[in-house]
């Protein structure tokens, strides 16, 4: 089961590299939740499609580690970010833990390291 955890995060993760929006909904439970760095929830596919729609644009998930428990369907993921902002290449460090339930994604809670608070809104990340 830790295997194909780690396997399923790591396919999420490319859907999420190819910024292909119906490849990363495809893992989610139509009852997933999606977690922003803002502590926003965002419930059910179409709430969650429309978060993570929003925050496509030139990102880029480098992974670092990822670990799964065996028993409970979780996975803590390990990344750099890569992106522009203004015009400058910028990343930064985080982590997502997922769980996921039958193979499908049943939340996603996202937390990271930053040089400096996030200031602006969630929509401009990644806005060059």
């Amino acid at each position: 089961m830790s295997d194909n955890l780690i396997d399923k995060t790591a396919a999420f993760v490319e859907a999420s590299n190819a910024e292909d929006l119906d490849a990363i909904m495809s893992f989610f439970a139509d009852d997933g939740v999606f977690v922003g760095l803002d502590g926003t929830e965002h419930k059910g596919a179409d709430r969650v499609r429309a978060a993570l729609g929003a925050t496509l644009g030139g990102l880029r998930f480098e992974d670092q580690d990822t670990f799964a428990d065996l028993g409970q369907g979780k996975v803590l993921a390990q990344w750099r970010l890569h992106f522009t902002h203004k015009g400058e290449p910028v990343s930064w460090q985080g982590l997502d833990i997922l769980h996921w339930r039958d193979g499908e994604l049943t939340l996603k809670s996202t937390y990271a390291k930053a040089r400096s608070p996030q200031i602006e809104s969630s929509d401009q990340i990644g806005a060059a």
